[in-house]
């Protein structure tokens, strides 16, 4: 009986001692393709530190981290014996931003209501609200635009266009 518990304690103990061992612990993060950002940067948003134990879930969390700091526009996860390798892609800046056709609202106007502006993080989102945005005051002027963006890119550096072309006047809309 004494023989019979000591053999069963011996066994929880490997089997303790085993599963320890093979714990996913982290020894090393690398961090590849950051080019304006840096790496200090990208494991700062990093949920995890070097010695943390983790799993499939948390490794997902941290990827999704990453993409929702809106800096990404890739992101990627490898592990391979304790070392991530964390792999980004990132989303270009704005260089210049150009209102074309812009004849009822002046420039000045305008610009400071854009999310967009140089050197700020460009996302199809963020020029997409800019184009509401821009609608939406010509709306309230009296005056329907239709606006269409077109951008280009050289060496992560976005120019943006905005079109702004003249459909028709409308009863402005009063803030009352």
């Amino acid at each position: 009986m004494l023989l019979q518990k000591w053999v069963s304690v011996c066994f929880l103990g490997s089997v303790i001692f085993c599963s320890s061992a093979l714990a996913n612990t982290i020894r090393d993060i690398v961090v590849y393709g950051a080019q304006r950002i840096d790496p200090s940067t990208v494991t700062a948003y990093f949920p995890m530190s070097v010695g943390d134990e983790f799993d499939e879930f948390q490794l997902n969390i941290a990827v999704k981290r990453l993409f929702d700091t809106g800096l990404f526009a890739d992101v990627r996860v490898r592990e391979d014996n304790g070392i991530l390798s964390v792999t980004v892609e990132e989303n270009p800046s704005v260089n210049e931003i150009f209102l074309e056709g812009n004849s009822e609202l002046a420039d000045e106007t305008l610009m400071p209501e854009l999310m967009l502006k140089p050197r700020i993080v460009f996302t199809p989102n963020k020029a997409e609200n800019d184009a509401r945005r821009i609608l939406n005051l010509y709306q309230r002027s009296g005056v329907t635009q239709r606006v269409s963006s077109q951008k280009s890119s050289n060496d992560h550096k976005i120019v943006l266009m905005l079109f702004l072309k003249y459909l028709r006047e409308t009863k402005p809309i009063s803030n009352k």
